[in-house]
């Protein structure tokens, strides 16, 4: 039987009477658990967790570090000073501040003719400008030159040289040539002299006339004459050294027609009068043939773009007898002809200087 405890009740004046009536059993309670149960793993597996992802993040930010993803230590968009690219290919000035974190636009400048297209000619902002992750960057190239220039040909001097090989050599330049009779000439086959003359500048394909002396005319003979048939010829003068106005008479009256003219620089015959003629003086042509006169006069300018100040006024100076003056903007920093005046292809002033600017 299970034990059970009376409950005593207080009487009326306050001494104990035990009750001896009915009475409840009260089931007693141990202290302590009946079994004892294993403790809860969820803790264990919480923290587990934590860690592991607190390890993952470690991973991703060293690797965001190395990687450009992001960089710690400072904000994303702290300004910074813009490095020097110029004169750099523009793949690497490109890879360089995209590596900064700079977007990179690349465009031609055509004012940039002595830069190749693929180097960095300027920057737009400049060198030293305060830019920001995110900016964008103009990278400006050299121009890309499309003119091309034809190499003249100095002609050589053929003289006693055999018209075969004359022409020969002709073609291998880039020449044309034609051959011309002259009574003055002795030897047949046999270069005596030519036009242009030797050391004369030409562009390929121009025509080159070789003279030589005219091949044996037959004999005609009967039954009471023998007749020799010489061809009838005209002999250019030498008009060098006069008037247009004199040289033309002077063809004239040799029943030649007086052609056009053209103009050439010449460090002795004045300016106006007659340099030669083409074809040149001694050449037999056949009556009423159009000579071409050569004017001695002030040459056009040439084309000294892209050359140093000093190149030019030697090259102005030696080959046209002009003189080449820099203006303000010719320095050793910029030592570079950007332009001429007059410009090239222009005849040169009165007073033969020609003004050289420098630039870019």
């Amino acid at each position: 039987a299970r034990p059970v405890m009376a409950t005593a009740v207080q009487g009326m004046a306050g001494n104990p009477t035990q009750v001896m009536g009915d009475t409840r059993a009260v089931p007693m309670v141990a202290s302590g658990y009946g079994e004892d149960e294993p403790p809860s793993r969820t803790g264990l597996y919480v923290a587990a967790l934590i860690l592991l992802l607190a390890a993952l993040a470690v991973v991703l930010v060293f690797l965001g570090q190395s990687l450009g993803w992001w960089k710690l230590g400072g904000s994303s968009t702290s300004g910074f000073r813009l490095p020097d690219v110029v004169g750099q290919p523009v793949s690497s000035a490109r890879s360089q501040l995209q590596g900064d974190g700079l977007k990179v636009n690349v465009q031609a400048d055509p004012t940039q003719i002595s830069v190749p297209p693929d180097q960095v000619a300027r920057t737009s902002p400049v060198a030293g400008a305060d830019v920001h992750q995110g900016n964008t960057v103009t990278l400006y190239t050299g121009a890309v030159t499309t003119t091309t220039t034809t190499a003249v040909v100095t002609l050589p001097d053929y003289t006693n040289q055999s018209v075969s090989a004359a022409q020969k050599d002709l073609q291998t330049r880039g020449l044309t040539s034609q051959v011309q009779q002259s009574a003055q000439c002795t030897q047949i086959n046999l270069v005596c002299s030519q036009s242009p003359l030797p050391g004369t500048t030409m562009q390929p394909g121009a025509t080159v006339t070789l003279i030589t002396a005219p091949s044996p005319v037959p004999t005609t003979t009967t039954t009471t004459t023998t007749t020799t048939t010489v061809p009838t010829t005209v002999t250019v003068p030498d008009v060098s050294n006069e008037s247009h106005s004199a040289a033309c008479n002077t063809l004239t009256q040799q029943g030649l027609v007086c052609g056009g003219s053209t103009t050439e620089y010449s460090s002795t015959v004045p300016s106006g009068d007659v340099i030669g003629t083409t074809p040149v003086a001694g050449t037999a042509v056949a009556p009423k043939s159009v000579i071409q006169l050569i004017i001695s006069g002030l040459p056009t300018v040439p084309r000294e773009k892209g050359s140093t100040y000093a190149a030019a006024e030697k090259d102005l100076q030696n080959n046209y007898g002009l003189t080449g003056v820099p203006d303000y903007s010719c320095t050793a920093a910029t030592p570079i002809v950007a332009s001429t005046s007059p410009a090239a292809g222009q005849q040169a002033p009165a007073n033969g200087q020609v003004t050289l600017s420098c630039g870019p």
